[in-house]
C-alpha cells in the first residue's frame, strides 16, 4: 500500500517558481488490494501544493512534505501524530534495477489532454513485479526542467530508481496505472491551477513526534 502511494507521489512534477501563487495539482487515486483476507477498493482525491524548492501531498490519513532546500522528505502520519524523515540523495534501494520506458504508439484523451502511452516493468522486490503504464501529455504547462530535478531527488529518497526513466520523457504523466499480482493502482490528473496555499502546508505540524 505504501509503495503504491509513493508511486502516485513520485510522478508529480515540482513547478519551479510561481511568483504570487503556488501550483495546485488535484489527482484522483484508486488502490485495489487483492491480498487474501485484505481485499479493498478505495478511491480518494489527493491535492499537491508545489512551490519552487518545496511541495506537499495531502490525501487520506497521512501526507508527505518535500523540502529540496533542506534535502529531506517528511512522511507525516496524522493518526499517530508522528513523522519520518527520508534524506534526499540516499542512493539506491529496493527497485534500483534499471528500467526502460517504451512508447506503445497508443494515444487517448485524458483530462481534456492528448496523451501518449509509455510502459515499463519494474521489479520492486524479488518476486514482486509491477507493470506500469504512464500516459504522457505535452499540454500540461509544468516546468519540465524542475520536474526532472524533482524526479531524480524523489527517486533517491524513496528507493525507486525506475522513476528516473521519466527524466528523458518530453511531457508530464497525466495518468499512471500500476498492476501487481496483489494490487492495482491508478493516479489521474483532475486539475492544475495557481492558488494561494494553506498556511503551514510545507512545514511539519506542531507537536508531532519523529519516529
Amino acid at each position: 500500500m505504501q509503495r503504491l502511494a509513493a508511486i502516485g507521489f513520485g510522478v508529480v512534477a515540482l513547478a519551479s517558481a510561481p511568483a504570487q501563487a503556488d501550483t495546485r495539482i488535484v489527482t484522483e487515486e484508486r488502490i485495489q488490494m487483492r491480498i487474501p483476507g485484505n481485499q479493498s477498493d478505495t478511491t480518494s482525491e489527493v491535492t499537491l501544493w508545489l512551490a519552487g524548492d518545496r511541495g506537499a501531498r495531502r490525501g487520506g490519513s497521512s501526507h508527505m512534505i518535500l523540502r529540496l532546500d533542506r534535502g529531506e522528505v517528511y512522511v507525516v502520519d496524522d493518526a499517530t501524530r508522528s513523522y519520518r524523515v527520508l534524506p534526499l540523495g540516499g542512493g539506491a534501494a529496493p527497485g534500483a534495477a534499471p528500467a526502460r520506458l517504451e512508447k506503445t504508439g497508443q494515444t487517448r484523451q485524458i483530462s481534456q489532454r492528448t496523451a501518449e502511452e509509455h510502459r515499463l516493468s519494474v521489479e520492486l522486490h524479488p518476486g514482486q513485479t509491477a507493470d506500469i503504464a504512464l500516459w504522457i501529455s505535452t499540454d500540461v504547462g509544468v516546468d519540465l526542467d524542475a520536474f526532472r530535478a524533482y524526479t531524480n531527488a524523489a527517486a533517491d529518497a524513496m528507493g525507486m530508481a525506475w522513476m528516473k526513466s521519466l527524466v528523458d520523457v518530453d511531457g508530464y504523466p497525466v495518468l499512471v496505472e500500476t498492476k501487481m499480482e496483489i494490487a492495482e493502482s491508478s493516479s489521474r490528473l483532475l486539475s492544475i491551477s495557481e492558488a494561494s496555499p494553506p498556511d503551514g502546508i510545507y512545514e511539519l505540524p506542531a507537536g508531532y513526534t519523529r519516529k
